[in-house]
Parts: structure tokens; sequence; C-alpha cells
């Protein structure tokens, strides 16, 4: 008995090498929802989740960027390099900004204090 479908080239030849047909991509709702840390994040992603998380446990109320932090931001991230070495970047950079609010903020509350007068 002959099969009296028409079968096209491509059909042939996937028989021929004993190929399934491809699948296409189904639309269903992935069952594991998305964790942004399975995600590569930018170097300023990661620079900004790094500041939240030690502002947070250290509680700086306020602080202001210095332009030669920017400035080595800039020089350090100018160059591609591998996430690891990012990651260190930016902790490095982190822990600078946090040691330098800290001083700032020690400095200005010991300037604060008022003089006795004798």
């Amino acid at each position: 008995m002959e099969d009296k479908t028409v079968k096209t080239n491509t059909d042939l030849s996937r028989q021929d090498l004993n190929l399934k047909t491809p699948k296409r991509p189904t639309s269903t709702n992935p069952t594991e929802p998305k964790h942004p840390e399975n995600e590569l994040l930018s170097p300023l992603k990661l620079l900004k989740q790094g500041l939240n998380e030690k502002i947070s446990s250290k509680e700086v109320e306020k602080f202001m960027f210095d332009t030669k932090l920017l400035d080595e931001m800039r020089r350090k991230f100018k160059k591609p390099k591998p996430l690891c070495v990012k990651r260190k970047i930016v902790g490095d950079i982190l822990e600078g900004l946090l040691d330098y609010v800290s001083n700032k903020k020690n400095i200005i509350e010991r300037n604060n204090s008022p003089e006795k007068v004798k």
C-alpha cells in the first residue's frame, strides 16, 4: 500500500536522515519564577544593588558622591571584564564610598559641637 500524501523534499530528506520535525516554542508560562540573581547584571545595576544593601546595613541617612569616585568608576568600567572581576570592583568602590561617608559624618559631628566659654 502506497501512501497517497505528497511529501516535500524537506520531509523526504528528514525521513532519510531519521530526523524529527522541528519543535516550535510553546507559549506556556514557566513553572519557576525568574530570580534576578540568575541573570547577568550590568555593573551599574550591581553597584546600585550593593549600595542599597550596604546603606541599609550601616543605616547611612545622606551621602553625596565624590567626583573622584565617579571618575574612578568610569575608568575601571571602561574596558570589558568578567563578571567576577566587576563584582570585586563594585565591592571595593562601595567600601571606599562608605568609608568616605562615615569619615565625613564623623568630621561633621565633631565640628558641630558647641565650644565652652570660660
